[in-house]
């Protein structure tokens, strides 16, 4: 009968002592090892949040609006108008990387939040409500699983 290490699931001559792979102790007792298949979801991949998928589709929702006033002002004024243009392309950017779990965008977007509970009151209670959310142990685990 073949041994199958424990550690590794190497397998082994019947008179070896220890593992020819890795070195660790063999013992009769170990069968071979069974292979399991992942489902849709393997266990060291979390899914996304769906609050994460509203705030990264609200981002880019905002940003398509940002960039219809952004070109209005560069007819306007040229100088001004084209630095408009800078905010929406960073919007864009944060829903993509929330879109993929990256934890820079929930840092970011949560700074954006500590600066938007200045506007009293609808910033404030966006901004609380965003902080609320990115700091649920759910969210935040998913953020740093997909590191």
């Amino acid at each position: 009968m073949t041994k199958y290490c424990p550690r590794c699931g190497a397998p082994n001559d019947d008179d070896s002592l220890f593992c020819t792979k890795c070195g660790n102790p063999l013992t009769p007792t170990y069968a071979a090892p069974q292979t399991v298949q992942p489902g849709p979801n393997p266990p060291n991949r979390l899914s996304r949040p769906t609050g994460v998928t509203i705030l990264a589709a609200l981002q880019i929702v905002f940003a398509i609006i940002n960039l219809a006033l952004a070109t209005v002002l560069a007819l306007l004024i040229p100088v001004l108008g084209v630095l408009f243009y800078i905010v929406p392309i960073l919007n864009i950017i944060f829903a993509v990387a929330l879109f993929g779990g990256r934890n820079w965008a929930r840092i970011l977007v949560m700074i954006g939040a500590v600066i938007e509970l200045i506007d009293i009151p609808i910033g404030t209670i966006i901004g609380i409500v965003l902080l609320w959310y990115l700091t649920r142990p759910r969210v935040v685990e998913y953020f740093k699983r997909n590191m």
